[in-house]
């Protein structure tokens, strides 16, 4: 109960810069504080017949912090009869939040030791803000199914070429490096951590379109999601079976030997939605204006 919210402070500035007709650099720069991120837990052992019980407070902060720097191109004649136009962004961010530790940390509290006596009924809450932490990336959920969130580059695009005919291809692609995960095979006292495989993806639209007078414009396309069927690691079993198989073999689903709580399809048959991004997706659709 009265568990305060999540504050954060955001801070945000950026230039722009239209160097050439048609032509423009983006350049932002953001950071941003969240206290109150999470909550721990203190455990109370009263006397018996009672038994053992948490009480819930709000503890912790995050930081992140980036940079953002954008080319783009309007829409405007390229060579011949070619017309092109798009961006390319770059982004570099940090992202951490407070991680307990130390031995000095007190959450255990029980009335036969005589913490009840010694701190009058109550509970030192106010010693919390001195626990020790440390910085760490921010991970997932507490999902068995989670990969982090800090992600430090990150490329995206878009491209438009328009062809005569009224024929045109656009194309929608990131590249992300891989999310952090903490090391559990190597010595816990340092703290490692190691990055998945970086994510890649590139999806792709072809269109002709037709113009009917006095009706619209009526378009026929291709859409190719993920065209080049890049498998994408998103998150990895982390149960303690799970997380030996994925250090040491790479497999993000944990192994044949659990039962893993992946997505199914409607045969039954586990798809691996919840550990890989989307495979080679293609659609074809009709679009009408008017």
């Amino acid at each position: 109960p009265d568990l305060r919210p999540e504050r954060s402070r955001t801070l945000d500035v950026g230039v722009q810069w239209g160097f050439i007709d048609g032509c423009g650099l983006d350049i932002n720069a953001y950071q941003k504080d969240i206290r109150s991120y999470g909550y721990t837990s203190l455990a109370v052992t009263p006397r018996t017949p009672w038994r053992l019980y948490y009480i819930n407070t709000e503890f912790g902060y995050a930081e992140c912090r980036g940079i953002e720097v954008t080319l783009r191109k309007s829409m405007a004649p390229g060579v011949g009869f070619l017309t092109v136009g798009g961006r390319v962004s770059y982004t570099y961010s940090h992202v951490k939040q407070a991680l307990i530790v130390g031995s000095v940390n007190d959450f255990t509290f029980s009335t036969a030791g005589g913490d009840s006596a010694r701190y009058g009924g109550q509970l030192p809450w106010g010693d919390i803000s001195n626990w020790e932490t440390v910085d760490r990336v921010v991970l997932g959920g507490s999902s068995t199914l989670t990969g982090g969130y800090d992600r430090p580059h990150r490329v995206t695009y878009n491209l438009t070429l328009r062809f005569p005919s009224e024929i045109s291809l656009s194309s929608v692609g990131t590249f992300q490096s891989g999310f952090y995960y903490p090391v559990t095979l190597g010595n816990p006292l340092k703290r490692e951590l190691r990055q998945s495989p970086m994510t890649k993806q590139i999806d792709v639209r072809i269109e002709k379109a037709f113009t009917v007078a006095g009706v619209g414009r009526l378009a026929a396309y291709v859409d190719l999601i993920n065209a080049f069927d890049r498998e994408n690691i998103l998150a990895y079993n982390t149960s303690s079976v799970g997380q030996q198989a994925w250090e040491r073999t790479g497999d993000p689903t944990g192994g044949p030997t659990i039962n893993r709580p992946t997505a199914r399809d409607a045969g039954g048959k586990d798809d691996g939605s919840m550990v890989y991004d989307v495979p080679r997706q293609i659609f074809v659709g009709v679009r009408l204006s008017f």
